[in-house]
């Protein structure tokens, strides 16, 4: 939408009020119409606040029982004082956790870097700068689209490695290609790590646990962030070297497809609700594999679970 406005608005002050007012609007919608997240009221006891948005949803799903509220009222979880006071610390507590912690920061930075790359080198696809960056824009609606069937349907960690190799592998066209050929591998660049971008998000989530969601997300965002922040300053090393920025992009890629063969496959497991729950994730999941059942394979049904299963 970007390059809609920028074409009808082409003074660069106007352009970011409106940009800045359109985004306030969205926020201000998001506040008022989405609700908390029950899983999150659930961890830290604020169980009738979770219970009110469950029974409004299930009006459109399915219907739960009183006496499921009434057993998660009544049951004892020993890691409930854990989940209040949870913190940044807790992410790098255990040796699991912290490893995790540093792997989804770090895909964050580069995920971040290389799409950021790929977007300021979007006005080499063609002459006209507008056309160029309506491109490489568009492209992102069918990777958001195919990249969220594609996981549900092989899984996070293959779909996210493909995701990146090609990203990196188009870095690597565009540096060594010229003419019609940049803009193939740079279409293809930004579909692939906008897929990146999205599976990333949604990777990071299933791995943290509830009370450490947040915070989790947040610190890979802002790592993430200086990642956005160092891919201009990359782009600058061209005046040495004009293929030189996408060679780095595309090492940047290489190194992340090493760095989710860290991660565990989380396609059809519960979102750990718990520290603990957190920990073993890895555990769980590989005995999930080997056939076993029970509670070393998945977490307990909760109504959160019933709702997702429908």
């Amino acid at each position: 939408m970007t390059a809609i406005y920028a074409y009808f608005i082409r003074y660069w002050r106007k352009l970011l009020i409106f940009i800045c007012l359109v985004d306030v609007f969205i926020f201000l919608v998001i506040i008022l119409l989405v609700p908390e997240s029950p899983r999150w009221l659930h961890s830290i006891g604020r169980f009738d606040e979770a219970e009110a948005i469950i029974q409004k949803a299930s009006k459109y799903k399915k219907e739960i029982p009183v006496e499921v509220y009434k057993e998660l009222r009544e049951e004892k979880v020993d890691d409930q004082t854990e989940n209040s006071n949870a913190s940044v610390k807790d992410l790098f507590h255990n040796k699991v956790m912290c490893l995790r912690t540093i792997v989804i920061t770090t895909l964050g930075f580069i995920i971040n870097c290389v799409y950021f790359g790929v977007s300021l080198s979007a006005i080499r696809l063609s002459s006209n700068d507008y056309l160029a960056v309506g491109l490489s824009a568009a492209v992102e609606i069918p990777a958001c689209l195919l990249s969220r069937l594609a996981v549900d349907q092989w899984g996070r960690r293959p779909i996210l490695g493909s995701a990146i190799l090609m990203a990196g592998l188009s870095c690597i066209g565009i540096a060594f290609t010229s003419d019609w050929l940049i803009m193939v591998f740079g279409l293809t660049g930004k579909f692939a790590i906008s897929s990146c971008y999205n599976i990333h998000f949604v990777f990071a989530a299933e791995i943290f646990p509830t009370p450490v969601r947040n915070v989790g997300i947040g610190l890979a965002t802002m790592v993430g962030n200086c990642g956005a922040v160092l891919a201009p300053q990359l782009m600058y090393i061209g005046v040495v070297w004009e293929q030189l920025p996408y060679f780095i992009f595309g090492c940047f890629s290489g190194i992340g497809v090493l760095l989710i063969l860290l991660l565990p496959e989380t396609k059809g497991t519960n979102l750990p609700q718990s520290i603990q729950e957190g920990k073993t994730l890895g555990v769980k999941i590989a005995s999930a594999d080997l056939g076993e059942t029970g509670s070393e394979a998945q977490c307990h049904d909760t109504p959160f679970d019933v709702m997702e299963m429908e």
